[in-house]
């Protein structure tokens, strides 16, 4: 135990390394979860009455380590903070299940290389840590802990159903659909059976109340499949993606190729053994991600990567599931060491390299954001050169959170969050909207709005100056600008587009 301590300490010191790279992340949502942070102390101390926090509702498990940051890290270390905690709990989690399983200390450095992919760069860490309810339920269901008086396993079991609702309503559906075929496939044990129904009798109407709550928000009411399920598999690196989705280039091919060698050698071994030594929970669990991950649609309303970000925990689980191959143990801590070390070699250089370049002018453009100011963002390069998931078009969550400024776009119009409007709006700009199309602006989208951050080429910030009347460079270099809309200019246009639209004739 004192071995895997050291492991664990080893690995989340390695990735706070990769962390510190960076003084703006490249992880998608991170502003606005933290905003969301600083709403809820707001929300709180009495401010904001328009503003509610959603106590019962599922998805909240991820703001636990964002709120301690918030509250032990300095502003300029916020955000680095804020994912080394993210990561350390599920670090955790992972080397937890490898002891719980008796897995050598390789099955767990390997596992640790699953942490940097979508779900993480997008910033879901609500289901990112849906791991720990994963680790909860592998050590429930150890069989000297099945045989516990009726009582002691309901409350075992509705503890588990707690962490897996505030996890992700997603994990509270696949995790329970998994425990419930072991226990009832895998040496049925009728007690329990009744303990386990009984937690979930009591616990159901709370699932259904937040469920019957989004639906009437209009959650979730449209489904898109972009790649069919053989077209997921169709190329190296697209495989990759559902495994990883980090980072571009080899490195993540590389890893899965190591992943499936790993467990193939082990379902060999396991077949060579009679399957002894399979966790068949495990096997249960990650199969059911696997296929998820080819079946699901792309993307569920505002929902996305919700087949993708099913990758991760299925080869998670495959991986404890099946015991470790026959080599020796020297050489396979090696092997997976070695891999995890490039991983993290190759995302720090990627992570130094977003900080520097990608995120050059950022910095000035927030700086110059004064107080009480109203924010649109547009964003004219959507690819990033070393990621797979661009996080630009959210960045405007920083000038909310560092500098007080009202933003076109929060969470607290997305009913799962933690923060939520009491009254939803009625019609409100979608920042996934217009930031992605910024072709799409007009005069009439600038009406409130007193700046406007650019991300782009350095002509195109220019270019709104040079070609328009109202608006003004104040900030910002490289990619990153920041431009004052003139107000009184723009009053003047509007009020002469509306004037000649009255004099027009009406049919």
């Amino acid at each position: 135990m004192r071995l895997r301590a050291a492991v664990f300490a080893v690995c989340t010191i390695l990735f706070a390394v990769v962390f510190s790279a960076a003084r703006r992340p490249p992880v998608l949502d991170l502003g606005q979860q933290l905003d969301q942070i600083r709403l809820f102390g707001e929300v709180l101390a009495g401010e904001h009455p328009e503003l509610r926090v959603t106590w019962l509702g599922s998805n909240k498990l991820g703001y636990l380590p964002l709120g301690v940051a918030s509250l032990v890290a300095p502003v300029e270390w916020l955000p680095r903070v804020a994912l080394l905690l993210v990561a350390a709990c599920w670090l955790a989690a992972v080397h937890a299940i490898g002891a719980w399983l008796g897995r050598p200390v390789a099955a767990s450095v390997l596992a640790s290389t699953l942490l940097l992919g979508c779900v993480f760069y997008a910033g879901m860490f609500n289901f990112l840590l849906g791991v720990v309810s994963l680790a909860y339920w592998v050590r429930e269901l150890r069989e000297e802990r099945r045989d516990r008086p009726i009582v002691r396993v309901y409350f075992s079991t509705l503890g588990g159903i707690a962490l897996a609702y505030l996890a992700h309503g997603l994990w509270l559906l696949a995790g329970g659909f998994a425990v419930a075929t072991y226990s009832l496939l895998v040496h049925f044990r009728p007690h329990e059976t009744l303990a386990r129904a009984l937690a979930v009798a009591t616990f159901q109407p709370l699932a259904f109340a937040w469920a019957n709550q989004l639906e009437a928000s209009g959650w979730q009411t449209s489904s898109k499949m972009i790649l069919a399920p053989l077209g997921r598999l169709a190329d190296p690196d697209t495989a990759a993606s559902i495994a990883y989705g980090g980072l571009r280039g080899p490195i993540e091919p590389l890893l899965l190729s190591l992943l499936l060698l790993w467990i193939a050698l082990g379902l060999w071994r396991a077949a060579r053994e009679d399957w002894r030594g399979v966790d068949r929970f495990l096997a249960i669990f990650g199969g059911l991600c696997l296929a998820g991950c080819l079946l699901l649609p792309d993307k569920v309303d505002r929902t996305i990567l919700f087949a993708w970000r099913w990758g991760a925990p299925g080869l998670l689980a495959l991986l404890f599931a099946v015991p470790p191959p026959l080599a020796p143990r020297r050489l396979a801590a090696g092997i997976a060491g070695a891999a995890l070390l490039l991983q993290l070699g190759v995302s720090f250089f990627a992570w130094r390299d977003f900080g520097r370049r990608e995120m050059a002018g950022f910095e000035e453009s927030l700086a110059a954001i004064p107080p009480e100011a109203r924010l649109l963002a547009l964003d004219w390069r959507l690819e990033s050169p070393n990621f797979r998931l661009a996080p630009y078009f959210q960045m405007l969550a920083w000038a909310a959170l560092e500098r007080g400024a009202g933003t076109h776009f929060s969470f607290v119009d997305y009913p799962s969050s933690l923060v939520v409007r009491r009254e939803p709006a009625v019609a409100y700009l979608r920042s996934d909207h217009l930031a992605l199309n910024p072709r799409a602006l007009q005069p009439e989208l600038l009406r409130g709005v007193t700046h406007m951050l650019v991300h782009g080429p350095p002509g195109v910030a220019r270019a709104y100056e040079e070609q328009s009347d109202i608006l003004r460079v104040a900030a910002g270099r490289a990619d990153w600008h920041l431009l004052a809309v003139r107000r009184a200019e723009l009053e003047r246009l509007l009020a002469a587009r509306s004037a000649a639209i009255a004099t027009q004739p009406r049919p």
